[in-house]
């Protein structure tokens, strides 16, 4: 009997939480559970991918979006300097970034895109040397990570 207790406890609390829909930043508690990046993937720079005019190795990814979307973009890998380029449907460059600060080597872009259609996330190296493991994240207003304060 107390384990059914238990157990109803839970579903109630649970449903009592949404009910009275407790926020954090604006959204609904679990609200960032349910919405999933555009892109998320861990990747390789490694000899065989394609290569930049200087030398340096990069992965392309695709992804659809809408006008007026507000994007963030962030590459991090341990191994090397990393590099992001935004590029849109017509080929033109309309973000990019080295480093997110003096002692930090990754990257991240954060944009309002112009236009609905298909851009191109270009996870590369900083220079022709860099090669390994990197994490890349594309993600919309929707799905960023709730603030750590609990304020938006």
């Amino acid at each position: 009997m107390l384990k059914t207790r238990g157990r109803v406890c839970q579903v109630w609390m649970r449903s009592l939480l949404m009910a009275t829909a407790i926020t954090l930043g604006g959204l609904p508690l679990g609200a960032w559970a349910d919405e999933a990046p555009l892109i998320e993937v861990e990747g390789v720079l490694e000899l065989g991918d394609e290569t930049l005019s200087d030398g340096s190795l990069y992965d392309l990814y695709p992804f659809d979006a809408e006008a007026d979307q507000t994007i963030t973009i962030e590459m991090t890998s341990d191994e090397f300097d990393t590099y992001l380029l935004l590029v849109d449907a017509d080929g033109q460059t309309i973000g990019e970034n080295d480093d997110i600060s003096e002692d930090n080597t990754n990257s991240t872009i954060t944009i309002t895109l112009p236009e609905t259609g298909t851009y191109r996330v270009v996870a590369n190296a900083f220079d022709s040397t860099g090669q390994g493991n990197y994490s890349l994240t594309v993600s919309t207003d929707d799905t960023a990570q709730p603030p750590s304060n609990g304020e938006p």
